[in-house]
Protein backbone atom coordinates (compact mmCIF):
# COMPACT_ATOMS: atom_id res chain seq x y z
CA UNK A 1 0.00 0.00 0.00
CA UNK A 2 0.96 3.59 -0.68
CA UNK A 3 -0.16 6.72 1.31
CA UNK A 4 -2.06 7.94 -0.55
CA UNK A 5 -3.28 4.82 -2.47
CA UNK A 6 -3.01 6.90 -5.77
CA UNK A 7 0.75 6.89 -5.75
CA UNK A 8 0.55 2.94 -6.42
CA UNK A 9 -2.49 3.53 -9.04
CA UNK A 10 -0.76 6.55 -11.40
CA UNK A 11 2.95 4.89 -11.33
CA UNK A 12 1.01 0.95 -12.57
CA UNK A 13 -1.16 3.13 -15.49
CA UNK A 14 2.07 5.43 -16.43
CA UNK A 15 4.34 2.21 -16.75
CA UNK A 16 1.43 0.46 -18.52
CA UNK A 17 0.13 3.55 -20.52
CA UNK A 18 3.29 6.41 -21.09
CA UNK A 19 1.12 8.00 -23.19
CA UNK A 20 -1.04 9.42 -20.80
CA UNK A 21 -0.38 12.51 -19.68
CA UNK A 22 0.44 13.04 -15.77
CA UNK A 23 -2.42 15.86 -15.70
CA UNK A 24 -5.23 12.89 -16.78
CA UNK A 25 -4.65 11.86 -13.06
CA UNK A 26 -6.25 15.39 -11.84
CA UNK A 27 -9.55 14.13 -13.19
CA UNK A 28 -11.24 10.87 -12.94
CA UNK A 29 -11.45 8.85 -16.10
CA UNK A 30 -14.25 7.87 -18.48
CA UNK A 31 -14.72 5.80 -20.86
CA UNK A 32 -11.31 4.40 -20.69
CA UNK A 33 -11.29 0.47 -21.04
CA UNK A 34 -9.82 -1.33 -17.89
CA UNK A 35 -5.87 -2.83 -18.14
CA UNK A 36 -5.78 -6.52 -18.68
CA UNK A 37 -3.44 -9.43 -18.34
CA UNK A 38 -2.51 -9.47 -22.19
CA UNK A 39 -1.82 -5.54 -21.65
CA UNK A 40 1.29 -6.47 -18.99
CA UNK A 41 2.74 -9.47 -21.16
CA UNK A 42 2.59 -6.44 -24.22
CA UNK A 43 5.21 -5.19 -21.72
CA UNK A 44 6.99 -7.98 -20.77
CA UNK A 45 5.53 -8.38 -17.56
CA UNK A 46 3.23 -10.23 -15.45
CA UNK A 47 3.98 -9.22 -12.02
CA UNK A 48 4.68 -7.05 -9.69
CA UNK A 49 7.59 -7.68 -6.79
CA UNK A 50 7.72 -5.88 -3.68
CA UNK A 51 10.64 -6.38 -1.66
CA UNK A 52 11.21 -5.03 1.79
CA UNK A 53 14.91 -3.69 2.83
CA UNK A 54 16.00 -2.59 6.25
CA UNK A 55 18.62 0.34 6.31
CA UNK A 56 20.12 1.83 8.96
CA UNK A 57 17.14 0.96 11.47
CA UNK A 58 14.85 2.12 8.47
CA UNK A 59 12.39 -0.60 6.52
CA UNK A 60 11.82 0.81 3.18
CA UNK A 61 9.86 -1.00 0.01
CA UNK A 62 10.69 -1.08 -3.34
CA UNK A 63 8.02 -2.10 -5.75
CA UNK A 64 8.70 -3.07 -9.48
CA UNK A 65 7.66 -5.13 -12.47
CA UNK A 66 8.20 -8.73 -12.49
CA UNK A 67 9.51 -10.49 -16.22
CA UNK A 68 7.07 -12.76 -17.96
CA UNK A 69 7.39 -15.78 -16.11
CA UNK A 70 8.13 -14.65 -12.50
CA UNK A 71 5.24 -15.03 -10.51
CA UNK A 72 4.89 -19.04 -12.09
CA UNK A 73 8.66 -19.23 -10.47
CA UNK A 74 7.41 -18.06 -7.35
CA UNK A 75 4.46 -20.08 -7.02
CA UNK A 76 6.61 -22.98 -8.03
CA UNK A 77 9.29 -22.05 -5.13
CA UNK A 78 6.83 -22.25 -2.63
CA UNK A 79 5.38 -25.75 -3.93
CA UNK A 80 5.84 -28.51 -1.34
CA UNK A 81 9.11 -30.16 -2.03
CA UNK A 82 11.20 -27.49 -3.49
CA UNK A 83 12.85 -25.70 -0.30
Amino acid sequence: MTDPNFVLGQWLISVLDPAIPQVAFNVPVSGHTPFTDADLRAIGKDSIRVTRHDTAGQVVYQAEFAPLGAYEEFLDALAPGNG
